[in-house]
């Protein structure tokens, strides 16, 4: 069959590497001037692209059902496809990134090895509409195509300087699917506060807390690093659909920070071990105190 994929980042390079079997000729059009511009960016450029431990209470999501089908297939399956590509693994703390530290290794084996299938690469391709007659005719700014099958592997929303700009969805929209209101996830938040400037570049080991509607309802701890506009860091982003969703809904969002994850007592034991330390350490202020554990604009901030 003549196919043709819509999209040349990860995805629209596995799916041709797929596709490719069986004698079938495959084509990638692709809008920008090379593929994979995300991936490069993905992991600060080290492309994550693999965690150890793939399990669907991880995922934020409303069809656990379905994700977890999807899971319970052979997950050693992508790590085969990989290795089978070229890359090497290298394993920090349960995330898998190329052995090279660069996204650089991972764009270039997907592409090397659909050229070795011999993939027909087509860069600033952008497609306006599709339209499906006795076959699939895919218009472009400059050609016609024709194929038997279309596979749109066009992102989402995310990030539009990229190409995830969202026409994706419209293409899909033209052929009848139903498409869920797109809300951001996995992002940084920003806050109503004006005081972060004074905090841009800070990071911590710190525990969020997630309070909708003033009742808490999810705690992450990790590192969060703080921005001139709010908060960054993994467990920012793994709390931010969970307050995309309430912001939709129009509840009250707001996040608790836990600047001393490490006290594991109640809050008048921390207020008890504060009063030690204010004996111990004469004539020191508030705020010379908290740089003993704390950043010092953070210690600065709180006195």
């Amino acid at each position: 069959m003549n196919i043709f994929i819509i999209g040349g980042g990860a995805s629209g390079l596995i799916a041709a590497i797929k596709a490719s079997k069986n004698g079938n000729k495959v084509t990638i059009l692709e809008k920008n001037t090379k593929c994979g511009k995300k991936l490069l960016l993905t992991g600060n450029g080290r492309c994550n692209f693999w965690n150890s431990d793939i399990n669907v209470n991880a995922y934020q999501t409303s069809n656990k059902d379905l994700l977890a089908k999807i899971l319970a297939k052979k997950q050693d399956e992508v790590l085969d496809f990989f290795k089978a590509i070229g890359i090497v693994p290298k394993v920090i703390n349960g995330y898998y990134y190329p052995y090279s530290n660069q996204a650089t290794s991972i764009l270039n084996a997907l592409v090397n090895k659909c050229l070795k299938l011999k993939v027909n690469i087509k860069y600033e391709e952008e497609v306006s509409k599709i339209i499906k007659k006795d076959k699939f005719y895919i218009y472009t700014s400059n050609n016609v195509y024709q194929a038997d099958k279309v596979i749109l592997a066009t992102g989402g929303k995310s990030y539009p300087k990229t190409g995830s700009d969202g026409k994706g969805y419209e293409l899909a929209s033209s052929f009848g699917h139903q498409i869920k209101k797109v809300l951001p996830a996995l992002v940084q938040l920003r806050g109503k506060e004006n005081f972060y400037k004074e905090l841009k570049g800070v990071r911590c080991e710190a525990i969020l807390t997630l309070s909708e509607n003033n009742k808490e309802i999810k705690s992450e701890q990790g590192e969060v690093l703080f921005t001139d506009y709010g908060i960054s860091g993994i467990c920012t982003f793994n709390l931010s659909s969970l307050v995309a969703r309430g912001l939709d809904n129009n509840y009250q969002e707001e996040i608790l920070i836990n600047f001393v994850p490490w006290f594991k007592g109640s809050d008048n034991d921390f207020q008890k071990w504060l009063d030690e330390q204010d004996k111990k350490l004469l004539n020191y202020s508030l705020g010379e105190i908290l740089e003993g554990f704390l950043n010092y604009k953070l210690s600065f901030k709180i006195n």
